[in-house]
C-alpha cells in the first residue's frame, strides 16, 4: 500500500506528464521547423545585403550641351547711323556704343533619365592684359545677373534662355583709366559669359559635375570694337564611363546582416547536427535505441541517476512494447538512463513499490527486437 507522500509524488509526476505531453512537438516536427527558420534566414539575409551594397554596372553616360549667343550693339545718338541698333558680326565705333544686349540660348540633354541640380549666372570678367596679351596686369569679375538654381527631376534635357544688358561705357572707362593712370600699353577686354553647372544627385551610381560657359568677348579701351564668341567649351559631347564598383548604401541593413548571419549559422549547425544523427553509420544497437527514442520521446524522459532497485520489486519487461502499455495504464513516464554509451541503456516506470524494467544490450539484441524495428 502506497505511503502518502509516494501518492504525493506520483500526482506530482502525473501532473508533470501530463504538461509534457500538451507541448510535446515531435522530431520531425522540430527538423521541418529547423529548416523553415533556416529558409526564412537565408531569405532575409539575401533581402538585407541587396538593400546593404549595390553593384554597378559598366556603362556609359552621354551628355551634350549646345550654346548660343545673339547680340545686338545699341548706339548712342549720331549722324551717321539711322538704326538704334547694330546686328552681331560687325565692327563697332567704340565712342558710339550706348550698352549692348545679350541673349544666351543653351540646351543640355543626357541619355539617362536623373535627377539634377542645375546652377547658372551671368558673370562679367574684365581683364586688363600687357599687348601680346601673355600676362594681366588686373583681372575681376562682376555679377550681372542672380544665381538661379533649378531642381529638377527625372529630366533628360532642359533649356536655358537668358537676358543681360551691358552698359558699354561703365566697364570702358574702368579700363580707358587704368591705362591713363599707370601710362600702360595695355590690351582691355570685359568677358561676358553664362556660367553653367550640373550635379546629379544621386551619386551612387555616377558622379556628373559639368561647367560650361558661352563667353562673349568685347574690345574695350579701343576705337574700334570686333566683339567675339567662344562657345567651344559649350558645344560639344561628353561621355561618363562607369566602371563596377562595389558600394555600402545602408549601414543600418549591414548589421541587421551581420546579425541574421549569424542566426543563420547558428541554424545551419543545429539543423546540421540533427541530419547527421539520421545519415551518419550507426550500429544495429544505436539505430534500435534512437528509433525508440525518436518515436516516443513524448513519454521518455531522459535521467542522469538510476534508482535504488532494491528499494523495489523489479519486474523486467520482455520487450520495450510492454512497457508502453505499462505506460499508458498506471499514466506513468518511461525513464531512460544510459548505462554505457553504445552499449547498454535502461528503461524504467516507477508505480509504487513496482519498478518495471526494460534493457537493451548490444550484445543482446536478438530477432524480436529487429523485426519491432522493422515495424516502426
Amino acid at each position: 500500500m502506497a505511503t502518502k507522500k509516494q501518492e504525493i509524488v506520483k500526482e506530482e509526476d502525473i501532473k508533470s506528464e501530463q504538461k509534457r505531453s500538451r507541448i510535446y512537438i515531435s522530431y520531425s516536427t522540430r527538423l521541418v521547423f529547423c529548416i523553415c527558420i533556416v529558409i526564412i534566414l537565408i531569405v532575409g539575409l539575401i533581402y538585407s545585403l541587396s538593400m546593404s551594397f549595390s553593384i554597378t554596372k559598366k556603362d556609359t553616360i552621354k551628355y551634350n550641351e549646345k550654346g548660343n549667343i545673339d547680340y545686338k550693339v545699341y548706339l548712342k545718338d549720331n549722324l551717321f547711323y539711322d538704326e538704334e541698333y547694330l546686328n552681331e558680326g560687325m565692327v563697332y565705333v567704340a565712342s558710339l556704343i550706348d550698352k549692348i544686349k545679350i541673349d544666351y540660348h543653351y540646351a543640355f540633354n543626357i541619355n539617362k533619365k536623373t535627377d539634377m541640380d542645375i546652377t547658372y549666372k551671368i558673370v562679367g570678367r574684365l581683364k586688363i592684359k600687357n599687348t601680346n596679351e601673355e600676362n594681366s596686369f588686373f583681372e575681376k569679375d562682376y555679377d550681372l545677373s542672380k544665381e538661379v538654381t533649378r531642381n529638377l527631376n527625372n529630366i533628360d534635357e532642359y533649356k536655358i534662355d537668358e537676358s543681360i544688358s551691358i552698359d558699354y561705357d561703365l566697364y570702358n572707362d574702368l579700363a580707358t583709366k587704368f591705362k591713363s593712370n599707370y601710362a600702360l600699353n595695355t590690351s582691355s577686354y570685359l568677358d561676358v559669359y553664362l556660367e553653367v553647372n550640373e550635379k546629379n544627385k544621386n551619386t551612387k551610381d555616377y558622379v556628373l559635375n559639368n561647367t560650361s560657359k558661352s563667353i562673349l568677348s568685347i574690345p574695350l579701351s579701343k576705337q574700334e570694337v570686333n566683339i567675339k564668341l567662344d562657345n567651344k567649351e559649350v558645344n560639344q559631347s561628353k561621355e561618363i564611363n562607369i566602371e563596377p564598383d562595389f558600394m555600402i548604401n545602408n549601414k543600418l541593413y549591414l548589421i541587421i546582416s551581420a546579425v541574421i548571419f549569424l542566426l543563420l549559422v547558428i541554424s545551419l549547425l543545429k539543423l546540421f547536427s540533427k541530419l547527421s544523427e539520421l545519415f551518419k553509420k550507426q550500429t544495429t544497437y544505436e539505430k534500435y535505441l534512437n528509433k525508440i527514442l525518436r518515436a516516443y520521446d513524448r513519454i521518455i524522459v531522459n535521467v542522469k541517476t538510476c534508482p535504488d532497485m532494491e528499494k523495489y520489486e523489479v519486474l523486467e519487461v520482455e520487450n520495450f512494447d510492454d512497457l508502453i502499455d505499462i505506460s499508458d495504464n498506471i499514466k506513468q513516464p518511461i525513464k531512460h538512463i544510459v548505462i554505457s554509451k553504445g552499449n547498454k541503456s535502461k528503461f524504467f516506470i516507477i508505480d509504487d513499490q513496482i519498478l518495471y524494467l526494460y534493457i537493451i544490450k548490444s550484445s543482446d539484441i536478438n530477432e524480436e527486437n529487429k523485426k519491432w524495428k522493422k515495424k516502426m
